[in-house]
Order: C-alpha cells, then sequence, then structure tokens
C-alpha cells in the first residue's frame, strides 16, 4: 500500500502541475489557474503524511515480531544464535536504507519551490501595486510551515520503531 501510495502521488502531483502549467493565463473558468499552483504542492505534503502513517504501520507490525514472534520461533525451534531472523536483521545499521525517503521528501520539495516560483513569477512587473496580496503570503506561511513539519514527520517514522506499546 505504502509504494502505491508513493507512485500514485507521483502521477497526480506530476499531472497536477503539468494542467495547471499549461493553463497558466487561460480565465475561462473565471479564475487564473497560475494561481492554483499552490494545491500540488500541499497535495504532495499530505500525500506524505499518508505514507508515514503506513510506514509506522509497517514498523509496529516489525515490532510486535521482533519482540513477541521472533523470540518464540528461535526459542520453540531451537533457532541457531548466529542466524538472524528478519527482524534482527532489519535491525542492523547495514541493513537500513534512507534513499526512498529521501527521494519522496525531495519531490515533496521540488513541489513546494517549483509553486513558490512559478506563483512569484507569474504576474507581470508593470505595475507600482503590491505584486501579492495578504492571502497569498499566508498561502505560502502555511506552505512552508507544513513542509516543515512534514519534513519532522518523515524524518521521525523514518527511524526504527522503539515501541511506546505496553
Amino acid at each position: 500500500m505504502r509504494i502505491q501510495l508513493i507512485g500514485f502521488k507521483i502521477a497526480f502531483i506530476s499531472a497536477m502541475i503539468g494542467y495547471i502549467l499549461g493553463n497558466i493565463g487561460d480565465t475561462s473558468m473565471g479564475i487564473d489557474s497560475g494561481g492554483l499552483i499552490a494545491i500540488p504542492a500541499f497535495a504532495s505534503i499530505f500525500f506524505d503524511f499518508l505514507v508515514s502513517g503506513q510506514g509506522y504501520s509497517i514498523k509496529r507490525i516489525g515490532y510486535y515480531s521482533k519482540n513477541y514472534l521472533e523470540p518464540i520461533i528461535k526459542r520453540e525451534l531451537n533457532w541457531p544464535k548466529e542466524e538472524l531472523l528478519w527482524e534482527e536483521f532489519m535491525h542492523k545499521k547495514s541493513a537500513r536504507r534512507k534513499y526512498s525517503t529521501y527521494g519522496n521528501l525531495g519531490m515533496t520539495a521540488m513541489a513546494v519551490l517549483a509553486s513558490v516560483f512559478i506563483y512569484l513569477s507569474k504576474y507581470p512587473h508593470v505595475t507600482s501595486e503590491p505584486l501579492l496580496n495578504w492571502h497569498d503570503y499566508a498561502i505560502f506561511l502555511v506552505l512552508i510551515l507544513l513542509f516543515f513539519i512534514d519534513i519532522a514527520v518523515v524524518e521521525k517514522t523514518s527511524n526504527n520503531f522503539e515501541g511506546n506499546v505496553k
């Protein structure tokens, strides 16, 4: 399920950005679609929250296996101590990789940065009026804040689950 969410995130966010960029300046729907460019960035962050939730669930299963099932398997089957079971092996530092985490966050960072860049550069600089109004700044403030929360959540859930289960 987790990899499906990531795949859907990639397809959905890419399609949204492509559609919005392809229609910048088109006001046939009553709004300049360039103003919608923050939506893919927000969606990307919320997809990260879903992926992190799935990762946390997977880690809870691994915690249960390592601390409750694997000791029973070792004891009942006289498992050799030098042969590691799955969760014992996965808790070794050499078995951990964070490339997918970095890739997922990298895609979100690209969506956020593209959103900010495109939104700020889409207006022609021909008037003396401010280019952005207060709600534009509020959108970007919330977007940046959510992105930093996203980084913290993804980092926390990508580390080994030590379990708060009693």
